[in-house]
């Protein structure tokens, strides 16, 4: 194959991946208009993408009782602060985290340090939670429960995560709550 051919088919190759990445994307977004926190879902059989508003959405959507009472956005002086001492310290591949153990699982403050940015978010992973409790039934209905692991995506209208949960069988193994807006101090 001489080189005009291969810089073709390389062409031909590229053009068809991204009709085929447009198709994923654009044709199976579904609106939703009996709730108005949802702006669009959709499902593929593991992933159910969620697009909200805005973050003040997801309370609405999911059971934030979870956190008990952690918000994203907190420092760390803030979460020592309000909800005293952590029961453990962690530091593992550049990001440090303050856990806090409770009886229905264990939640981490998480600060992330890269060479471009520092996030915070909060990671739980919830001791025997049935995903049934924690979801809206709008989502819970579309979790495929014969999959071994779904994973439900929060984003914004403008494209920012929110939230990642991943569920294996019927009971939620690990929740991810980034944070977009820094709250106000809390006293």
């Amino acid at each position: 194959m001489n080189r005009k051919a291969k810089i073709f088919a390389a062409v031909v190759i590229c053009v068809l991946g991204l009709i085929g990445w447009w198709y994923y994307e654009s044709a199976r977004w579904e609106n939703v208009p009996t709730n108005r926190f949802i702006s669009k879902i959709k499902t593929d059989g593991i992933r159910v993408r969620i697009r909200v508003p805005n973050e003040g959405s997801l309370f609405h959507l999911v059971d934030m009782s979870f956190f008990n009472g952690l918000e994203t956005g907190y420092s760390f002086d803030d979460a020592v602060r309000i909800y005293g001492r952590p029961d453990n310290v962690t530091e593992i591949n550049g990001k440090s985290a303050l856990e806090y153990w409770y009886k229905n699982g264990r939640v981490q403050v998480v600060r992330e340090e890269s060479s471009t940015a520092v996030t915070w978010s909060l990671d739980a992973y919830p001791n025997g939670l049935d995903y049934r409790k924690l979801l809206n039934e709008e989502i819970s209905r579309r979790v495929n429960t014969k999959n071994d692991e779904s994973i439900i995506v929060f984003d914004t209208d403008k494209g920012d995560l929110l939230m990642v949960i991943i569920i294996k069988g019927n009971r939620v193994d690990y929740l991810s709550w980034l944070y977009l807006t820094w709250k106000s101090r809390k006293s």
